[in-house]
């Protein structure tokens, strides 16, 4: 095999072993953060669905035994829609982040390309938008982590809430 022949089957190699690194990553982040986040939906929307389900058995019965302060309870409802939006926001954010991972990667295997044929100019640039891409994809994950945070605090503020709207009359 020629010179050239060996230097384009070795970049045939490097490019697919940098697809499928980048197609593995993309997919254990993608499952972790599909875990972390199908939590929140499910807490924030279980909450409300059985809440909503109670809210209209109480209100509807004839018996005086149990009501429910209205007030409190709509504030349950809006903490779980909130938390619901919030989850949503979240979502954006870790897909986002996961985009920002990808580039990164990518543009590290430029530079990489780039430094190997000679161009030392072209790595450095490559370099620079690797690290920024990286920047940007961890601001994100952090923003979206926070945002978890703030859908789990919100689904325990609709539980504390909830609770609260419950009254027991003692007949």
């Amino acid at each position: 095999m020629s010179e050239e022949n060996l230097s384009k089957e070795k970049d045939l190699e490097r490019f697919k072993h940098g697809l499928a690194s980048e197609l593995e990553l993309l997919r254990a982040t993608a499952a972790f953060e599909h875990v972390a986040l199908k939590a929140l939906y499910l807490l924030n929307g279980g909450g409300l669905v059985v809440f909503l389900a109670l809210y209209g058995a109480i209100t509807t019965s004839a018996r005086d035994e149990v009501t429910m302060a209205h007030d409190l309870a709509f504030s349950a409802m809006v903490a779980w829609v909130v938390g619901l939006v919030i989850a949503a926001i979240a979502t954006g954010l870790s897909y986002g982040s996961q985009y920002g991972f990808l580039k990164s990667r990518r543009r590290r295997l430029d530079a990489d390309k780039a430094e190997e044929d000679g161009e030392s100019q072209a790595a450095g640039e490559k370099a620079v938008e690797a690290k920024c891409w990286d920047q940007k994809a961890k601001r994100l994950r952090c923003c979206a982590t926070v945002l978890w945070m703030v859908s789990i605090i919100a689904f325990l503020l609709g539980v504390a809430l909830a609770w609260f709207s419950i009254e027991t009359g003692a007949s």
